[in-house]
């Protein structure tokens, strides 16, 4: 590469450096907390109270936990269910002192809410998207905020159809540092995941820009040098 070309590709990445985006990342809550626990339901386990932290290395730590002190999170997996997918996530438990657990989807307690504190993530990472389960012609309900309670926009919401029970869905209105999960118009689901994008540090992509043009003027030096 000349050095007019590389002069012009440093200049070209400092000028992107607000607009960088990083690889996606997707947040499988199931996965990232371990061994499948399950089935759900009225056997499931109840020692799982909130906050949890799901972590990924270089990348921080998702906090779950439930709006409501009786109530602790829950990760669903049942195998049993006709798709394998439909019935993996998080939700919400009321312990029982006889069947473990009363619910197991978001939506089985009107007041109770999962709660994604997001503050923990690395600096500069968007939410691009919430994987919501289990929603066999049921629907969703979540909104974005600013703290576990104040900073929200309107609520998100939508529902799955008998053919398709796992919906990805997009986040349009912009960074949050929390995400509620509430009950759905009409029953229940759970929560897979979320899919993040996490912009380069502007200060890294600034020294690789430097270091072109740094390594553009030593090209010329020596060029100079062998012309004399």
């Amino acid at each position: 590469m000349n050095r007019i070309r590389l002069t012009a590709f440093a200049a070209l990445l400092m000028a992107a450096v607000p607009a960088t985006a990083g690889a996606q990342t997707f947040w499988d809550f199931v996965a990232l907390n371990g061994a499948p626990l399950g089935p759900g339901g009225t056997n499931a386990p109840v020692n799982y109270a909130g906050p949890y932290n799901v972590c990924n290395v270089g990348l921080g730590c998702v906090a779950l936990s439930v709006n409501t002190t009786n109530t602790r999170v829950l990760f669903k997996w049942n195998s049993d269910n006709v798709s394998t997918n439909d019935e993996k996530g998080v939700g919400i438990c009321q312990p029982n002192a006889t069947r473990g657990c009363d619910g197991d989807e978001v939506g089985d307690f009107a007041s109770s809410w999962l709660l994604l504190d997001l503050s923990g993530l690395a600096p500069l990472t968007t939410v691009l998207s919430v994987t919501i389960a289990s929603l066999d012609l049921e629907s969703y309900a979540f909104d974005l905020c600013a703290t576990a309670t104040t900073g929200c926009g309107s609520d998100i919401t939508g529902s799955g159809t008998a053919s398709q029970a796992v919906w990805l869905v997009p986040i349009t209105q912009g960074t949050a540092q929390w995400i509620r999960f509430k009950p759905g118009v009409s029953g229940n689901y759970i929560v897979q995941g979320i899919t993040t994008t996490t912009a380069p540090e502007p200060g890294t992509m600034g020294l690789l820009a430097t270091g072109l043009v740094a390594l553009t003027g030593a090209g010329i030096f020596r060029r100079r040098n062998r012309n004399k």
